[in-house]
């Protein structure tokens, strides 16, 4: 009898989250599989969060080798082998991702895992950060109010402060 082990660790864990939360489902419903890849986008980008999860600052290329003593087929899915995981369908999964937009598939992650994990946001969090514009700025848009010379002409107005509201 021939029996190998591997270590979870808190990778089954991560794994776990991305499944119970639906994001594969979200990922694969806004970049679909184009090519005949063996991955999946989704499990492209599972595969980045349990490596990032883990603190490992692992290259591109040697991300098939991070995976090598790991349990894939547990962790990503059935038939997913760490050769699979290469630097070339990791770099056509981030251009999909940046076509489609990070931020937007950020927010459609983000709401749908509100909606299935029962959070109280009855409170929310305002961050604020604040800028002071000082000096001669070059800009052909002189008159946009956001122009560093509209606000220096507009001594009232030569700070600005974005917000992020988050619950």
């Amino acid at each position: 009898m021939d029996i190998t082990t591997t270590t979870l660790s808190h990778l089954g864990l991560v794994s776990g989250t991305f499944d119970e939360l639906g994001i594969s489902d979200i990922i694969d419903a806004n970049i679909p599989k184009s090519r005949n890849n063996n991955l999946s986008h989704s499990t492209v980008m599972k595969a980045m969060c349990v490596n990032g999860l883990v603190f490992n600052e692992s290259r591109l290329y040697l991300f098939s080798k991070y995976f090598e003593n790991l349990p894939t087929e547990r962790l990503l899915g059935k038939g997913i082998l760490p050769e699979h995981i290469n630097d070339d369908v990791l770099g056509r999964t981030l251009d999909k991702m940046y076509e489609h937009g990070c931020t937007e598939l950020f927010n459609k992650i983000v709401l749908t895992a509100m909606k299935n994990v029962p959070l109280d946001n009855h409170i929310l969090y305002n961050d604020t950060t604040s800028y002071s514009l000082y000096g001669n700025y070059e800009n052909r848009d002189r008159d946009c109010c956001f122009s560093p010379q509209f606000m220096l002409k507009n001594i009232d107005l030569n700070r600005y402060t974005p917000q992020l509201c988050c619950g």
